[in-house]
């Protein structure tokens, strides 16, 4: 009979705790349960974007790019040129995983939100789109690819 009370104490703690960190999901207590990506209206391709001539200086620059398109910032150009791995989870599916895209730019494995430094100028890559549904087949072609350029000093 004890042995009956230790295993409904263990369940009842084990429901708790599940049901605390899914009634926290939006916190950042955890990431095993991702939020769908909604519809956001694209920025319009840019398939060269160089910075102006004279004095200026541009500090910052958002580019959206497909793959093999190319984008001048601060005289460093970057190309996506393949896509690595897409593996974040469709949209209309609940995982235990998000997953993640890899992009290669200029020889480097580009992931969301992981930045590195081109010359003097730091590419962090900030969404691909579109996102992936468990209904369609999505091709390489298809996909755009936002940056934040950031000059570094």
């Amino acid at each position: 009979m004890k042995h009956f009370f230790i295993l409904i104490f263990i369940l009842f703690v084990l429901i708790f705790f599940g049901l605390f960190i899914y009634g926290h999901r939006d916190s950042g207590i955890s990431n095993i349960f991702p939020k769908p990506v909604q519809d956001v209206k694209e920025a319009p391709t840019a398939p060269h974007v160089t910075t102006p001539v004279g004095d200026t200086v541009e500090q910052k620059k958002t580019v959206v790019l497909r793959l093999n398109q190319k984008a001048t910032f601060n005289g460093v150009t970057i190309v996506p040129t393949k896509l690595i791995e897409e593996s974040r989870c469709p949209s209309d599916v609940q995982c235990i995983q998000a997953g993640r895209v890899i992009v290669l730019v200029n020889e480097v494995q580009a992931e969301i939100g992981k930045p590195f430094v081109v010359g003097n100028v730091r590419v962090t890559m900030t969404k691909a789109t579109p996102y992936p549904v468990s209904t369609k087949q999505i091709g390489d072609t298809e996909y755009q690819f936002n940056f934040i350029l950031e000059l570094v000093r």
